[in-house]
C-alpha cells in the first residue's frame, strides 16, 4: 500500500511540474514579462480565439507610440522606458469612457489597444492625447511625453489584422508628419 502512494505522489507532482510548465511556456510565449499585457503573438492568440465574440462589435484599433521613448532609455535606461510604458497603461485602463478590449505590446515601444463601440474617431484621439499630456513621475524625474497615436476603424468585412495595418500605416503617417 505505501508502495503505491509513493507512486500515486510521483505522478501528482510529474502532472504539477508538467502544468507549471507549460504554463510558463504559454506565459513565455504570449506575454510581454515586464508589462504584464499580451506581447505581439499574444494578441494575435487572443483575436483567434475570441474573434467569433468580436464579429458583431464595432472595434477601433488605437496604437499609441511615445515620441521620447528612445530619449528616456538613452537617457535613464531600459527600465525608464518600461515605466513609461506602464505609466501609458495605467492611464489606457482608466478610460471609463470607452469598452477597452485589449491591451498589448506591439512593439518596444508601442502600445496597442482595440476599443469596443461607436466612437468618434476624433474624439478618441483627443481623449487620449488629454490623458497622456499630463507629466510623469520616473525615477524621481519629471517626464513630459507626447504620444503619437495611429487610429483605425474596423470596416465591414475586415479582420482586425487588416484593421491593425491600417492603424500602424496612420502611426507611421504621423511620425512622418513631426
Amino acid at each position: 500500500f505505501h508502495l503505491f502512494f509513493e507512486k500515486l505522489s510521483s505522478l501528482v507532482e510529474f502532472a504539477y511540474n508538467h502544468t507549471y510548465q507549460k504554463q510558463k511556456i504559454y506565459n513565455s510565449a504570449y506575454y510581454d514579462a515586464t508589462l504584464q499585457i499580451p506581447n505581439r503573438h499574444g494578441m494575435k492568440y487572443f483575436i483567434q480565439q475570441y474573434e467569433k465574440d468580436l464579429t458583431n462589435k464595432q472595434l477601433s484599433v488605437v496604437l499609441l507610440s511615445p515620441s521620447e521613448y528612445i530619449k528616456i532609455v538613452e537617457l535613464y535606461g531600459r527600465d525608464a522606458g518600461e515605466l513609461l510604458l506602464k505609466e501609458i497603461i495605467q492611464r489606457i485602463s482608466t478610460c471609463v469612457d470607452y469598452d477597452v478590449v485589449l491591451i498589448g505590446r506591439y512593439s518596444s515601444s508601442t502600445i496597442y489597444v482595440i476599443v469596443s463601440g461607436e466612437i468618434d474617431d476624433s474624439i478618441l484621439a483627443q481623449h487620449l492625447e488629454r490623458k497622456m499630456s499630463d507629466p510623469m513621475e520616473i525615477h524621481n524625474r519629471t517626464i513630459y511625453m507626447t504620444v503619437k497615436s495611429g487610429l483605425a476603424r474596423q470596416r465591414h468585412g475586415d479582420c482586425i489584422e487588416e484593421t491593425s495595418r491600417q492603424a500602424e500605416i496612420a502611426l507611421s503617417q504621423i511620425r512622418k508628419k513631426n
